[in-house]
């Protein structure tokens, strides 16, 4: 089954990631450099300048950023391709060993990250998982790790218990009696959520509505059982937002500062420019 994981790794998930990038590096340049916004005001004046000179330098420079961004978008889609393509022929190289030594080494490399990927994630999906008595498969938590006080050790667990305005000190500490009932909650509540790998906050909340009278419980704090699956839905949403920016979404942010200077600097110039020609009382 290693094998399989491996070129399950190397390319079918690999292509994923790339496109993933590919896109993400797409909307950071698009952002930047906005050539679909210059196209669509090509004709506009900048700064509503109706001058001839405002017009014709407003089509120069709209012109130009088109040109630059898709010189921008042809080079680093090439460079992503190029990139992908290594990738995927890295294990032929290896066994060549063209380039020499260097490959070898991005091969280990590669491979030192798919043992990292398969120690930190499950062997399947959710959404793989056809047979419930299967969905230990999807999962990093054991089944002999069930228990109040190991879930509540949990990362996760404890980032819902803070959006719910929760202390680890109100979650009573009870014994877990059913914990084939709560797996099968907790499957059904990852599906639900989309969730990509079946996770200890999913059993926790399984566990929690689970428990005798947990809504009289709940009263105290102001809450209901539902509360609990709203806060695990929001979380889940959120974390799937950030998976699909990865770490592009720190460049586009930085990107976003960037424009913002630039474009300050643009409108301060312009409006220098404004205020000179009434202070002269010229006509351009």
């Amino acid at each position: 089954m290693l094998p399989i994981h491996l070129i399950k790794f190397w390319y079918p998930e690999a292509i994923a990631f790339f496109v993933t990038t590919w896109k993400n590096l797409m909307l950071f340049l698009e952002e930047d450099l906005a050539v679909g916004l210059m196209v669509k005001l090509l004709f506009v004046p900048l700064f509503h300048d109706s001058s001839i000179v405002g017009k014709a330098l407003s089509l120069l420079f709209r012109i130009g950023r088109i040109i630059v961004g898709m010189f921008a978008f042809c080079i680093a889609t090439i460079l992503l391709f190029l990139i992908a393509g290594y990738w995927f022929c890295l294990p032929i190289l290896a066994v060549l060993n063209k380039p020499e030594f260097f490959s070898r080494g991005f091969f280990l490399a590669g491979l030192g990250l798919f043992i990292i990927h398969i120690v930190t994630h499950p062997h399947k999906k959710v959404w793989q998982i056809k047979n419930q008595a299967d969905l230990w498969l999807c999962s990093n938590f054991k089944k002999i790790n069930l228990s109040f006080a190991k879930l509540l050790a949990d990362r996760g667990v404890r980032l819902l218990l803070s959006n719910l305005e929760l202390e680890l000190s109100h979650v009573p500490n009870l014994e877990i009696k059913d914990p084939n009932e709560v797996a099968n909650d907790a499957f059904k509540l990852a599906k639900s959520c989309g969730s990509q790998y079946l996770q200890a906050s999913n059993f926790f909340v399984a566990a929690i509505k689970l428990l005798p009278n947990i809504d009289q419980f709940l009263l105290k704090f102001d809450l209901k059982p539902a509360d609990f699956d709203e806060a695990l839905l929001y979380l889940e949403k959120k974390n799937n937002r950030w998976r699909r920016v990865a770490f592009i979404s720190l460049i586009r942010e930085a990107g976003r500062d960037s424009v913002k200077v630039r474009r300050g600097w643009q409108t301060g110039w312009w409006r220098l420019r404004g205020e000179g020609r009434r202070a002269c009382g010229a006509r351009w």
